[in-house]
């Protein structure tokens, strides 16, 4: 017994909307996108059209379309057990959030030192750390791309940190231990890849 496929039904297209409407798919685009140029009377037709064909505009080409992109890149250094990090895992669900509440769209990017940084159609990105990866800060700079570096303070680069004074955190850390009577006192200090982990050990 052979099964039959049925056939799947086209997606409607901007040139069906433009045919049905009697316009260019040029109007239609420019109608999609809420150009003041459109004239009244073809804007409705074009609006009834697409109501009536259950037309989807694809959102990447309004986006072309206006010259911008809502498409926020984060990008994290890839290390084993990534995601079985507290603060990566806290740091997607942070960023995801405000993604959904501002209607971006949140593209994740582990990366490496051998891995490439594909930045097409991204709009900006968020560098979750430094490690092994300045390469990709300094090109998504080099491309004018709006970056934000989380976790490490870049001295050298015009670009956005946000960053903890590691190094005072754990000089008062250590300096109160020492006020309630200690002396010997560890520091685990974790990995020193990290740019934390050696800022602390130096505090």
């Amino acid at each position: 017994m052979k099964a039959r496929k049925t056939p799947r039904k086209s997606a409607v297209s901007i040139d069906d909307v433009a045919r049905e409407s009697g316009v260019s798919p040029a109007t239609v685009s420019r109608v999609i996108n809420n150009t003041p140029s459109v004239k009244e009377e073809n804007r409705q037709r074009v609006l009834a059209v697409i109501k009536r064909l259950k037309f989807q505009p694809s959102v990447y080409a309004q986006r072309l379309a206006r010259g911008s992109s809502n498409v926020v890149g984060l990008v994290v250094p890839r290390y084993e057990g990534v995601f079985y990090s507290f603060y990566v895992l806290e740091l997607i669900r942070g960023i995801g959030t405000m993604c959904d509440v501002l209607k971006l769209d949140l593209l994740l990017h582990l990366t490496s030192t051998e891995s490439s940084l594909n930045l097409k159609g991204v709009g900006g990105i968020i560098f979750a750390d430094i490690i092994g990866n300045r390469q990709h800060l300094e090109y998504a700079l080099e491309q004018d791309i709006p970056c934000v570096v989380i976790n490490h303070y870049v001295e050298d680069l015009r670009v956005s940190c946000i960053s903890i004074d590691n190094t005072a955190g754990l000089k008062e850390a250590v300096d109160y231990l020492i006020s309630l009577g200690h002396k010997r006192i560890a520091h685990i200090t974790g990995d020193l890849i990290t740019h934390a982990a050696s800022q602390r050990l130096e505090g």
